[in-house]
């Protein structure tokens, strides 16, 4: 297990100071769809989880719409290999010294 990996699940804060992420203000809103596809060669079936992610919330009314409600459902789900879950594939990126991984 990685640092990053071992600080997001034991609680450990990592020392290391990293530059902020700037720019993602500054970027449009898109359907989940077009959010997620640099992520659907990492992320292992995550076609089919936007899709049940949609199909869950297509019937809600609230002040979210079905796309930012799936997102949250998508980064908090369980996954079995916890590893593969976006949570974790996100906050290791975040966490990576290279910050142009992290650029919009």
């Amino acid at each position: 297990m990685s640092h990053a990996d071992q600080s997001l699940t034991s609680g450990k804060k990592s020392t290391e100071t990293l530059s902020p992420i700037e720019g993602f203000d500054e970027q449009p809103l898109m359907p989940l769809e077009d959010a997620v596809k640099p992520l659907m060669d990492i992320v292992p079936d995550l076609d089919t989880y936007v899709k049940k992610a949609k199909d869950n919330f297509e019937s809600k009314t609230d002040d979210l719409t079905v796309d930012e409600l799936a997102a949250i459902w998508l980064y908090t789900k369980s996954w079995i290999n916890k590893d593969e879950s976006i949570y974790m594939q996100l906050n290791r990126t975040l966490r990576a010294a290279v910050r142009e991984d992290c650029i919009p």
